[in-house]
Order: structure tokens, then sequence, then C-alpha cells
């Protein structure tokens, strides 16, 4: 603020001349079983992709295979059909 005197005055807003459009909070970052039933409402198909861990496998006891499965796991239990889904 152009005419602050104090810190406080200074930090206590956005200068007339700036936008507040990106002040907000950040939007969440949904789970993936969230975008599975945010892109299922839409009408669209999948096609997920593990990406290589960034952790030696296994991790704590997580395999390779039991990470892959679970991707799976989590369309069948969003009932999405089998057909919709392009695992890469």
């Amino acid at each position: 603020i152009a005419d602050a005197e104090t810190a406080k005055e200074y930090i206590g807003g956005t200068a007339d001349w700036r936008t507040d459009l990106y002040t907000g909070e950040c939007p969440k970052i949904p789970t993936h079983a969230e975008s599975i039933a945010l892109i299922s409402d839409g009408g669209r198909k999948f096609t997920p992709e593990l990406k290589t861990p960034q952790v030696d496998m296994p991790f704590d006891g997580f395999t390779q295979e039991m990470y892959a499965q679970k991707m799976i796991d989590e369309y069948v239990a969003a009932g999405v059909p089998a057909e919709n889904v392009w695992a890469q």
C-alpha cells in the first residue's frame, strides 16, 4: 500500500493496481478415487499410467504388483466397466 506508514499497514492488502484474482486458497488436488468419479461423471474413459516409483520397491512391504493392483481396484470399486479402462 503506497501510503503505509507501518509494516502492518504495508502487508495489510493488495495495491489497488494489482489483482486479487490469485490470492485465494490453492485448489485441492483430488485423490485418484475422486478423479475417477469426476471423469466418470463426464462420461469419459480412462488411460491410467503407473509411473516408475521414486523409491526402491518393495517399499514398506508394498510391491510394484500391489501398487498396480491398487490402481485397478480403485476402478473396480468405482464401478467403472473394464472396457472403459486402458491401463498403461
